[in-house]
């Protein structure tokens, strides 16, 4: 992973634990490639990039993004995106098709940069709860966020 992938929000690995990017460094201008932090708090740490790793995409994170699944397909529960029917999974991993071309997506960051690409938005987390509902939902559809997350807007940690 090179930092000039990562974008500020992006979700990464540090050690034993899942933290965000906050900032990143332009080349040679710092002794740090990117600051990073931890999702309970704002407070800022520098670090190498070779000190830090992507995340496996998972179905797990699949599904704290609102990705439900029918078959092999994956969806979200919007139809306002080209993330609303052309994405699937094969032996290779999670995949999407654009334009004709079949692109693999194996990170979470990298994940996160196409959506937003894509949609002109960010890729939001839900909660565990609403994940929950996706999980034991007979249909496996994701019918809303919870309560929790309409009412305050925000995503738990993860």
């Amino acid at each position: 992973m090179q930092a000039n992938e990562l974008r500020i929000g992006n979700y990464v690995n540090y050690e034993t634990r899942k933290v965000i990017v906050l900032q990143t460094s332009i080349k040679g201008r710092n002794k740090w490639d990117v600051e990073l932090g931890y999702f309970e708090d704002s407070i800022g740490f520098e670090r190498l990039i070779n000190e830090i790793q992507p995340i496996p995409l998972t179905d797990e994170w699949l599904l704290k993004f609102g990705f439900f699944k029918r078959g092999k397909c994956w969806y979200l529960n919007d139809n306002s995106h080209p993330f609303t029917s052309n994405c699937s999974t094969d032996i290779d991993g999670f995949f999407i098709w654009i334009g004709g071309f079949k692109i693999y997506i194996k990170h979470v960051h990298r994940l996160q940069n196409l959506y937003f690409v894509l949609c002109g938005e960010e890729l939001e987390l839900i909660c565990d709860d609403c994940v929950y509902e996706l999980l034991t939902n007979g249909q496996n559809i994701l019918v809303q966020k919870c309560d929790n997350c309409k009412a305050n807007g925000k995503e738990k940690t993860i």
